[in-house]
């Protein structure tokens, strides 16, 4: 009578150890690239909330005829953001008297207050008003024109 030896299934160490690195080295391209657009979706929301802030900033203009009366809570423009909490995305948000407009993040998911802030500025020509922006956010390539 032949015996029948039962065939053992499965991956070798070779292959589960080469498989391991093929994923390994996929993660260390990948993850980098995540933080990337993790980083730039939450610049845009800083840029998304001046917005409002910038259309009211033209009505003011518009309005008055200048941006030297265009401060935050005055003239159709919001009131200034100053959130004493950790919570949510912007710390600040002012506007000043010639409709430049300040954002500061909170110090959370890898913004620094001080070292990711943005400003708007805007540019008059003829009625129409046009932004540029400005800070860590523009000059670390975050925020494009």
């Amino acid at each position: 009578m032949m015996k029948r030896f039962n065939r053992a299934k499965g991956f070798t160490l070779v292959e589960l150890l080469t498989a391991i690195a093929i994923v390994g080295i996929l993660a260390s391209i990948a993850i980098p690239t995540f933080q990337e657009y993790t980083r730039k979706a939450r610049y845009s929301e800083l840029v998304q909330t001046t917005s409002s802030y910038q259309t009211a900033v033209g009505i003011c203009y518009n309005r008055t005829g200048g941006l030297n009366q265009c401060f935050g809570g005055q003239n159709g423009i919001p009131a200034n953001i100053i959130n004493s909490s950790s919570t949510g995305l912007v710390r600040y948000l002012f506007t000043l008297g010639n409709g430049r407009i300040f954002v500061f993040p909170n110090n959370q998911n890898g913004f620094t207050l001080l070292g990711d802030y943005l400003i708007a500025t805007p540019t008059v020509s003829g009625s129409m008003v046009t932004w540029q922006y400005s800070g860590p956010a523009v000059t670390n390539g975050w925020v494009t024109q």
